[in-house]
Order: structure tokens, then C-alpha cells, then sequence
């Protein structure tokens, strides 16, 4: 009897190391699959990061391209300014030469399209240089042919001529037992009591 229950202490024993053992084994194996998948993500990501570098990579060459031709642009400018900024002393007084022969035409009777194509001003500046110079050319004009006295000044014909405002007629407000307002006759009645004479 003892020798049994050795033996099923034993056997009790050994199983429990059987069993110990399998569960290793199981651990085992669920760790392996466990870092098998976790390096199969960690590629993925590191994949997908180097994508990622790549991309990066690409757009930073091209913001570089844009910048460097940018940098030139900037630097053709200043140089274009530069130039610019050293002839455009004489600028001011060419564009006011510019004027003061538009200025002479106008006074000669030139049209706007003359002073346009040959001063190179625009249509607003023509017509106004054309308002404010061209009544010297209309007052000698009338002055040679003598419709009008030396004193008196002759308007240009493409003057705009203002019409003077109507003054606005009171209406006295109606009240309310006075009678409503009626037109007045454009021609008289006559009356009854008319005189004789």
C-alpha cells in the first residue's frame, strides 16, 4: 500500500511537471507569435516612415527650387530698381516736359486723340488739359472775328454747362377742415361785372 501510494505521489509529480512543461511550451510558442507580429508592425511603420522621409524629401527639393527662384526674381528686381532709381532723376522732368508740350498742343486746338497718340497721357488727362487750355484758342478765335469784346471770355464748346438748380416751391401742409389746393385757370374767366368801356 505504501509502495501505491509512492507510486501515485510519484505519478501525481510527474504530471504536474508534464503539465508545468506544457504550459512553458504554450507560453513559448504564444510569445514567439507575439514578437513575429510585433516586428511585421514595427516593418510596416518603418516602411511607411521611409515613404514618409521620401515624401518629405521631394517637397523640401522643391520649397528649395521655389526659394532659389525666388532669390533670383528678388534679385533681378533690385538690380531693375537700382537701374530705375539711377535714370529716374532725369524722369520727372521728361514727364513734366511731357505736359507742357501737351499742354502747348491743347492750346493750339489739338483734339484729344492728338494729345493721346503724341504725349502719351490718358483720355481723362487729355479732355481736362483740353477744358482747361483750349478756351484760350475758342476766346482768339471769336476775338479775330469780332463776335465777342476783348473783355469778355468765350467758354470752349466742350465745356460742360451747368444748369442752375430750381429752387423747391413751399406747399403749406393741408389741414384738417381746410379745403383741398385746386389748380389755377391757365386763362381767365371771364366775369360778369366786366367793365365797359
Amino acid at each position: 500500500m505504501v509502495l501505491t501510494m509512492m507510486t501515485n505521489a510519484l505519478s501525481v509529480e510527474v504530471l504536474l511537471i508534464a503539465a508545468r512543461g506544457v504550459a512553458l511550451l504554450v507560453a513559448l510558442c504564444v510569445l514567439a507569435w507575439a514578437l513575429m507580429r510585433w516586428r511585421k508592425t514595427a516593418q510596416r511603420d518603418a516602411q511607411r516612415l521611409f515613404e514618409q522621409t521620401d515624401l518629405l524629401t521631394v517637397e523640401l527639393n522643391a520649397l528649395a527650387l521655389i526659394v532659389r527662384s525666388t532669390s533670383e526674381r528678388m534679385e533681378e528686381l533690385h538690380n531693375r530698381f537700382d537701374t530705375q532709381s539711377r535714370l529716374g532723376a532725369g524722369a520727372p522732368a521728361a514727364s513734366q516736359r511731357g505736359y507742357e508740350f501737351a499742354t502747348r498742343l491743347a492750346k493750339n486746338g489739338a483734339s484729344a486723340g492728338d494729345l493721346i497718340t503724341s504725349c502719351g497721357i490718358s483720355r481723362h488727362e487729355a479732355e481736362l488739359l483740353i477744358r482747361l487750355n483750349g478756351g484760350a484758342v475758342a476766346r482768339s478765335t471769336a476775338q479775330e472775328n469780332g463776335t465777342v469784346p476783348p473783355n469778355q471770355t468765350v467758354e470752349p464748346s466742350n465745356a460742360r454747362v451747368e444748369k442752375p438748380a430750381k429752387k423747391p416751391v413751399a406747399v403749406p401742409a393741408p389741414t384738417k377742415n381746410a379745403p383741398a389746393p385746386t389748380k389755377p385757370d391757365p386763362m381767365p374767366r371771364p366775369t360778369r361785372f366786366a367793365a365797359v368801356g
